[in-house]
């Protein structure tokens, strides 16, 4: 058996990273692809997949032995979300407004910066105007991968109870 080195570990970290963002975004859009892209990160880099994983795509295969046409094919992959527009530009969209509330959310959390001086700073880095910014932080609530909300808890007694809750990436069906 091969010894694991740094750089293995080093390697494996970023391949979870890359699913977890995969994965967060999957919770807020529930588009299936980033179940796919998420289940091609690890087993491109030769990891084992996640059981969290490999259980939806279990769901998936289920629905698809149900399936009759195009339509809930689409259906039972999750790949039929209603909303305008192509797949690829939804999600382009989608993960464009995840990184401009995951940067603003680092901006004011982590370094601490004045609201409206982040603001300014993703505007700036992501080509946008301050309102777009704005607008997307208050949609996405200032996005975290530790654990993502669509509504993210108003007062202190919420937070509480929310971080008692299972891990976001086993809520699945939580919609």
């Amino acid at each position: 058996m091969a010894e694991t080195t740094e750089l293995d570990e080093l390697s494996a970290s970023l391949v979870r990273y890359s699913a977890r963002r995969h994965l967060a975004l999957y919770v807020r859009t529930r588009d299936g692809l980033l179940i796919w892209k998420a289940f091609s990160e690890y087993r491109k880099a030769g990891l084992p997949v996640p059981e969290n994983i490999l259980a939806k795509l279990d769901e998936f295969a289920q629905s698809l032995v149900a399936a009759r046409g195009d339509s809930e094919i689409a259906t039972a992959l999750e790949m039929s979300t209603g909303a305008k527009g192509s797949q690829r530009i939804r999600l382009k969209q989608a993960e464009r407004n995840r990184d401009v509330a995951e940067e603003y959310r680092i901006r004011v959390f982590e370094l601490k910066q004045r609201p409206a001086d982040a603001i300014k700073a993703v505007a700036a880095n992501s080509n946008l105007s301050n309102g777009n910014v704005k607008r997307i932080v208050s949609e996405w609530g200032g996005l975290t991968l530790l654990k993502p909300q669509a509504n993210p808890p108003s007062n202190a007694k919420s937070r509480a109870a929310n971080a008692a809750e299972a891990p976001w990436w086993l809520a699945w069906k939580a919609k």
